[in-house]
């Protein structure tokens, strides 16, 4: 008795993968924020492609890294004159430096949420935009317009923000060598950006002595 199409066709979609289809199939699949790979269907093997802009990215980190890291060191190395300039107390100035690291950590807690809801690329994106409000906030306090605590208290906001965005660049690091990096690249990559920001720190600190 013949076979009708209708019983070929699923007689076909039981089989197995191998005998239904001669040739292995690659799956396209999307390892991370523009790394791409493909699996075959036989070997599982994975395969990485490396764009050469991500040299690039890692410039542009280890250069908001280093603006970030001055934050928390601003007004430390100048104190005094901050204190003599605004007419405040040397102890509200010691506090535009503390503020920076009393966000630091609660944010960094937050990171992984972030990183998961918005992604690496649009979470840096978002970290460098509140740096430059930051930074315009800090400049909106030189207004002579203004009053002693109406300066302060645009600096201490802009202090604020600066620590909010500080944590991305210094805790996302490893993150982003891991995405865009090979293996052989990652750890140079991740040690690179990360000391970024103690460079400035330790710019900042000579130029206050």
């Amino acid at each position: 008795m013949s076979t009708s199409p209708i019983q070929d066709r699923s007689s076909v979609k039981d089989m197995p993968l191998e005998k239904a289809d001669d040739q292995p199939k690659m799956v396209p699949l999307e390892i991370a924020d523009g790394v791409a790979g493909s699996i075959d269907s036989y070997s599982t093997q994975v395969h990485y492609r490396l764009y050469k802009k991500r040299f690039v990215g890692a410039v542009a980190l280890c250069l908001l890294n280093c603006i970030g890291g001055m934050n928390w060191l601003w007004f430390s190395a100048i104190s005094l004159d901050t204190a003599n300039a605004f007419g405040l107390s040397v102890t509200k100035v010691n506090w535009l430096s503390n503020v920076v690291n009393v966000v630091y950590l609660p944010v960094s807690l937050l990171l992984p949420w972030i990183v998961g809801k918005f992604g690496v690329r649009r979470s840096f994106i978002l970290a460098a935009l509140i740096l430059v409000l930051a930074a315009w906030l800090r400049f909106a306090a030189t207004a002579h317009s203004l009053s002693p605590n109406g300066a302060y208290a645009l600096l201490f906001i802009a202090q604020f923000l600066a620590g909010l965005s500080q944590p991305f660049y210094q805790v996302l690091a490893p993150k982003y060598s891991e995405t865009w990096f090979g293996l052989q690249g990652r750890v140079t990559a991740t040690m690179v950006i990360s000391l970024s920001e103690f460079q400035s720190a330790h710019h900042l600190s000579v130029a206050g002595l």
